[in-house]
């Protein structure tokens, strides 16, 4: 099976360019430990992720993407699974609309995260009309999203809230 951003690597790379990281860190804040980059796509975020003290692990499906990361970055960049409570943090840096099953990959990163993780995602709302009209969402989760949350869709069981959300329209 063909990843959507296979045979575009070169282009996604160019487009997206190294000024996409600016934010990252701010948004992140300070920390440590192993961070799961789902949707890594080239590595463009890996060092924006290292630089807050964290231990970058890139995650994408995509071999064409991971290829140009490689390229980048010399961090762990894999297709594989993971163990239950392995990343103290998980992020997913403008995936949401790549993924076709995201509340699949919630699931996934509430599983991955140890107990009292912290998750950040970042994406285009469903009223984007463009780059300049993005929402950031940042959690720290028990095990899993707080039920209720906006992260929440389709993991419901249970957990404590304790992030904030910022946005820009």
């Amino acid at each position: 099976m063909t990843a959507r951003y296979d045979g575009q690597a070169e282009w996604y790379d160019d487009y997206i360019g190294p000024g996409a990281t600016a934010d990252i860190a701010d948004l992140l804040g300070p920390g440590e430990g192993l961070c799961l980059d789902v949707g890594c796509g080239t590595g463009l975020y890996l060092d924006a992720i290292r630089s807050t003290g964290r231990t970058v692990v890139g995650l994408d499906r995509s071999a064409d993407q991971l290829r140009l990361a490689r390229r980048r970055d010399g961090a762990p960049l894999l297709q594989v699974p993971f163990a239950a409570d392995t990343f103290g943090t998980v992020t997913a840096l403008w995936v949401s609309t790549d993924i076709d099953d995201f509340a699949g990959l919630i699931k996934e990163a509430a599983r991955v995260l140890l107990p009292g993780g912290f998750y950040c995602s970042t994406g285009y709302t469903p009223v984007s009309t463009g780059r300049t009209s993005s929402s950031a969402r940042t959690e720290r989760w028990s095990s899993t999203p707080p039920t209720g949350s906006r992260a929440d869709t389709g993991a419901r069981r249970g957990g404590a809230k304790a992030g904030s959300e910022t946005g820009s329209a």
